[in-house]
């Protein structure tokens, strides 16, 4: 009994299920319409009221069947699909007891050639039903046993068996047994698509859960990567693009792993692999092939991804809590292209993770989010000459909650769309109100996901004012946005440059830099980050790079920014490399805009004096 449960499991499942209610009427108007023939064929042959009367039962089966299947559909449940399965597989085999009992009703009028002409015609009439009944393949057997089953007791039966009749039981039992194999290859392809992805050809989730389950030892690792940028390429190539990427993702994940690896499709851009030996090797083989440009369909699409593994601890061999702790380490990833191993603290920051995001989907409503200003000044004569908007979130449950915290959380939930228009619309307000008419630029951060909206340029010129004399916006993009695709940034970039509005290349050099985007893109402001402002004075190297920098830029034409400025010898340094702006906390700290609107027109003429 067990053996034949794990049967009926084994072949079965719920898309089947809902499939065959759904294409249920099909294969009841097939059964009426060989019905029908049959009758018109016997007719004469067998009397007709009996005829007639096993036609009705037919029908009647039919119309149950049909009934059943609608009732399901219209009412039924998921959860109560194998109730109303039963119901219908009890129709079901009666329906071809009743067919098959056909020659045993009439075979004092009918020869053994008919009987087996019969036979053969419903075996013709049930092969055209198998594609959709193998998939529940113990369905089917049912039904084929439930066709063949009377004739052949018929046979066993009979005291004088002919060899007309031996021939004719021969041909019954080998059809039935020819179906039911064909009907089994049927339900195995059924559940191999259903365990494999349509788009990558690897595991589904269920498969792989399954599979890493069963296969699962202490000690073995979990490897999750996740392609950080999916939904952006989506957002800007469309679906098409997504797809490639998917399956680019897959052939690299198949040719670093073993053949057999278990490897599955986890979520929309999410991977899961069973990594047994050295998951630092196959990651770090998966990170070198990832860092190749995708050429697709005349696009150049840089992969981001993220890794995270952990290990099975040994006291449960759960498969589902393994992949979860690699989830946390690989979405925790920070730098692009890394490894991340789990650590207990990642859980923790899971948790706050999600208090975060119900307090972030208030806040800007609650007026808790603020934009706030820091300055940036012209370093030859001092003056204040711009400024860069900070956006900051001060929650009632939280605190002061970082930038680095809400911003990447603002753009898993989608929530940045909303959030960055408000920072436009701020931002075009105080440069509208902002008094004077000296040159004045305010910069504000462009996130990849809203940068990667189809209907971004046209978004953003619905909240653009048009702007007093000496007011200009300035949009800060990082290079995850340029490695979304060449073409389409180009694009989108030429259009707000049309429009007046300044792009910067914020933090360059901190990631995968290529001076290519430099001369192809339109951007006036390279701005250096941090990390390379702190060694000037310490590190000949980074000072002659830091050089470098200026010198290529504005030989290019840029505007060049210095960013982290902490003291006057760094200051004095950037002077004397004729760099053009500087800013950081030496300069002045960021304040609420209201407080800078106040100060702009007493800021002091000469760099460092406001600090």
């Amino acid at each position: 009994m067990a053996s034949l449960r794990a049967f009926i499991k084994e072949y079965h499942s719920t898309e089947a299920g809902v499939r065959l209610f759904s294409d249920a009427r099909n294969i009841h108007l097939f059964s009426c319409l060989g019905a029908a023939v049959l009758t018109l064929l016997l007719w004469g042959e067998v009397p007709g009221q009996w005829l007639l009367s096993w036609l009705a039962t037919m029908t009647l089966f039919q119309c149950l069947l049909t009934l059943c299947a609608r009732l399901y559909i219209r009412y039924g449940k998921i959860a109560h699909l194998r109730f109303w399965l039963r119901i219908y597989s009890v129709l079901s085999i009666s329906t071809h007891l009743t067919w098959g009992s056909l020659t045993l009703m009439f075979e004092d009028y009918l020869g053994v050639w008919q009987q087996l002409f019969i036979q053969q015609l419903l075996f013709v009439v049930i092969l055209g039903s198998r594609h959709l009944l193998s998939r529940i393949y113990s369905l089917f057997s049912a039904n084929v046993v439930a066709l063949a089953l009377p004739s052949l007791i018929g046979l066993l039966y009979t005291e004088h068996i002919e060899w007309q009749s031996l021939v004719s039981g021969v041909i019954l039992g080998s059809g039935a047994l020819y179906i039911l194999y064909l009907a089994k290859r049927d339900a195995e392809d059924f559940l191999a698509q259903l365990n494999r992805d349509p788009v990558t050809s690897l595991m589904t989730r269920r498969t792989f859960f399954r599979e890493l389950q069963r296969s699962l030892v202490p000690g073995d690792s979990v490897l999750v990567c996740q392609v950080r940028n999916y939904t952006a390429i989506c957002n800007t190539l469309g679906d098409s693009a997504g797809d490639a990427v998917l399956k680019h993702l897959s052939e690299l994940l198949q040719d670093a792993l073993p053949g057999n690896a278990i490897i599955g499709r986890l979520s929309d851009a999410e991977f899961g692999m069973l990594a047994r030996f050295a998951p630092e090797r196959i990651a770090s083989r998966l990170l070198s092939h990832s860092s190749r440009n995708l050429q697709w369909n005349g696009h150049d699409i840089l992969l981001d991804i993220s890794l995270g593994t952990a290990s099975d601890d040994g006291k449960y061999s759960d498969g589902k809590a393994t992949v979860r702790r690699a989830q946390l380490a690989a979405a925790s990833s920070d730098a692009h292209g890394s490894l991340v191993s789990y650590h207990p603290v990642l859980m923790q920051q899971a948790e706050r993770e999600i208090r975060l995001r119900a307090g972030l989907a208030q806040a800007r409503q609650n007026g808790e989010l603020a934009l706030h200003l820091q300055a940036k000044v012209d370093i030859k004569t001092g003056k204040v000459n711009g400024a860069e908007g900070l956006l900051r979130w001060h929650s009632p449950v939280f605190g002061e909650v970082s930038p680095v915290e809400f911003i990447p959380l603002a753009e898993k939930t989608g929530l940045i769309i909303e959030i960055g228009n408000w920072v436009i619309e701020q931002a075009a307000d105080f440069l509208m109100h902002l008094p004077g008419s000296d040159y004045f630029s305010l910069a504000i951060n462009v996130s990849v996901v809203q940068f990667a909206e189809e209907n971004f340029v046209d978004e953003f010129r619905k909240r653009m004012p048009t702007l007093p004399p000496g007011r200009h916006l300035e949009l800060e993009i990082t290079e995850s946005v340029v490695m979304l695709d060449t073409t389409v940034v180009r694009k989108k970039l030429a259009e707000l440059s049309e429009m007046g509005i300044q792009i910067a290349l914020d933090d360059f050099g901190t990631g995968y830099s290529s001076l290519s985007y430099l001369a192809e893109l339109d951007i006036d402001t390279l701005k250096i980050d941090r990390s390379f402002i702190n060694n000037i004075l310490s590190d000949e190297k980074a000072a002659r790079l830091v050089k470098t920098m200026i010198d290529m830029a504005q030989g290019m034409g840029l505007t060049v920014v210095a960013e982290g400025i902490e003291t006057v010898n760094q200051l004095d340094k950037l002077n004397g490399w004729h760099c053009d702006s500087a800013q950081g906390y030496y300069i002045a700290k960021p304040i609420p805009a209201m407080a800078f609107y106040c100060q702009y027109s007493g800021y002091p003429k000469t760099a460092g004096a406001a600090r």
